[in-house]
């Protein structure tokens, strides 16, 4: 989606897991929320670190873990804002 700066898709009764294509939304994605999806579950998908762009990233609310390895943990950290509250994947 060129273009896409800013998705919110947080209170929408989403289930399931998310897709990795959300990685492809590309470097422009500013804004990612998915909080108070409360069935959301599994891991966040790692393709997320194409994300290079984004400075707020929502997920608490959700049953979604984060993976623990170093580079996606490396990445998250890059986020200025972020909001989750779920463990790490595995632990």
């Amino acid at each position: 989606m060129p273009g896409l700066e800013r998705l919110w898709l947080n209170h929408n009764n989403f289930s399931g897991h998310l897709p990795p294509e959300l990685g492809d939304l590309g470097a422009q994605l500013q804004w990612l929320d998915f909080q108070e999806n409360v069935a959301l579950q599994g891991a966040l998908p790692r393709e997320l670190i194409n994300l290079t762009g984004l400075v707020r990233f929502e997920w608490g609310g959700t049953q979604l873990c984060s993976p623990s390895d170093d580079v996606f943990q490396a990445w998250l950290r890059t986020v200025p804002n972020r909001y989750g509250h779920g463990p790490l994947c595995g632990r």
